[in-house]
């Protein structure tokens, strides 16, 4: 009776260690996400492969406890009625752990390819601003602004990472509004993105906005980042666009993290692989 005591105390700690299965499902193709940069891209398949790497750690020990308490129950099968099946069931369920960790594996070397493959401009996953729609923007495109806090247009589409610093604050009431129109409009097909950067007095309250004309979505100015009710931290902004065609952008700046609320941009960028040829309006010709 103590070894079938034993025995059962010995399966139900192996049947703990078990009672979380990790599937595939647990992993998500994060060029499929909505809204993602490619910095983005990067980190979550790194944080997915950390975690891959982790379970797979985890399932191994688990693997090797039950191959343990199996080896310690294969003498007693004998003596305890019942335990050679309880046993056989314990060794299925080693079996199908091993076959789990074996497709995590492979999933973890798909991985680990994706992140180490060479850093080139592809659809899905642009690598700098060579695609940069709005190089020269303000000379070959419409560009505006309004608000009390205006930038040098100029220096915000020439490529150079020299920021242009408001002299005042925009506030809510009175924001500093930026407005891009008449560059090539495309749909954003497999991957589009528009952000900007700045060094210093980064924006942390904005809007913004893209004109949208593709006919199965609604048209019309849409919300593309809505940071007005809550403070963006970064110096760094940049969101994937939804498949969408767009005409214009509109970016309204109502607060910044810079001294006296005045504001930063160096650059403002739309990235589209399919609209332009490598650094186009930005080389002379």
């Amino acid at each position: 009776m103590s070894q079938l005591k034993i025995a059962t105390g010995l399966l139900i700690i192996g049947l703990s260690l078990i009672t979380t299965p990790i599937t595939a499902q647990e992993y998500v193709n994060c060029l499929e996400i909505p809204n993602t940069s490619p910095y983005e891209v990067m980190k979550c398949q790194q944080e997915q492969a950390q975690r891959l790497w982790n379970t797979i750690n985890a399932q191994q020990q688990r693997i090797s406890t039950l191959q343990q308490e199996v080896t310690e129950l294969k003498p007693k099968a004998a003596k305890v009625p019942g335990l050679s099946r309880i046993i056989n069931e314990q060794q299925q369920r080693i079996t199908n752990l091993q076959q789990k960790v074996a497709s995590q594996q492979k999933m973890l070397k798909a991985l680990e390819v994706e992140i180490n493959r060479p850093n080139i401009s592809v659809n899905r996953r642009p690598q700098g601003l060579e695609h940069n729609v709005l190089f020269n923007a303000h000379s070959r495109y419409k560009v505006s602004q309004s608000g009390p806090a205006p930038l040098n247009l100029s220096a915000l589409f020439d490529g150079v990472m020299l920021p242009s610093y408001s002299g005042t604050a925009p506030s809510f009431n009175n924001p500093q509004i930026i407005t891009i129109e008449g560059f090539p409009s495309t749909h954003t097909q497999a991957g589009a993105w528009f952000g900007f950067t700045t060094r210093f007095w980064p924006v942390k309250r904005f809007l913004v906005e893209g004109f949208q004309v593709y006919g199965t979505r609604p048209t019309g100015w849409q919300v593309i980042a809505d940071y007005s009710n809550v403070d963006y931290g970064d110096n760094d902004f940049i969101v994937k666009l939804p498949h969408a065609q767009y005409t214009a952008f509109r970016l309204s700046v109502y607060a910044s993290h810079g001294s006296h609320g005045k504001f930063g941009i160096s650059e403002i960028f739309y990235i589209n692989p399919e609209t332009v040829s490598p650094y186009d309006g930005l080389m002379k010709k």
